[in-house]
């Protein structure tokens, strides 16, 4: 399966303020979506400080994919979560995203894992760690077993190909 992680270098010193945002929005879901936690709006992409972590899921796409497609590359929508014990979200996937994202903003590797059912496979979270998947490809997250908070951002990126001429 298609995968890329990277971890963030500035994870300690954003994960207070990012945390704050998202506590801040609280849950403006009402765990009526597959992420049955606290969950924010769908345009937390509109936040300088969300942004960053956007752009590091960008640059970490044009790393690793050689060739990288022609076009714009943008964050169609993005939110946070945090989820407390007892907390999961319901297997799905995102399409028509090209990618989705994960960022751990504040979680352990006891925390609950990122799964793609399809692929057999299970990512433990750690504060920093973005995972980067296809937006087509299954996945959940069990029930959070820690005590603490699993603080997440989640959003979709995709391409404006530049037109042939």
């Amino acid at each position: 399966m298609f995968v890329h992680t990277n971890v963030y270098p500035n994870a300690e010193s954003m994960k207070p303020i990012l945390t704050n945002i998202i506590q801040e929005q609280g849950d403006q879901q009402n765990h009526e979506t597959n992420v049955k936690a606290n969950m924010t709006t769908w345009d937390m992409y509109k936040n300088e400080h969300f942004k960053l972590i956007i752009e590091f899921a960008i640059e970490t796409l044009k790393k690793e994919i050689d060739p990288y497609p022609t076009g714009e590359t943008y964050c169609t929508d993005s939110w946070g979560a945090i989820y407390k014990t007892g907390e999961n979200t319901d297997p799905h996937a995102h399409w028509p995203a090209l990618w989705s994202f994960v960022y751990f903003v504040d979680a352990c590797p006891k925390c609950s894992p990122l799964v793609f059912p399809g692929a057999g496979r299970a990512i433990n979270p750690n504060t920093g760690l973005i995972i980067i998947f296809p937006g087509d490809v299954s996945h959940y997250v069990p029930k959070q077993e820690c005590k603490h908070n699993r603080v997440v951002i989640s959003g979709n990126i995709t391409i404006k190909l530049a037109q042939a001429r």
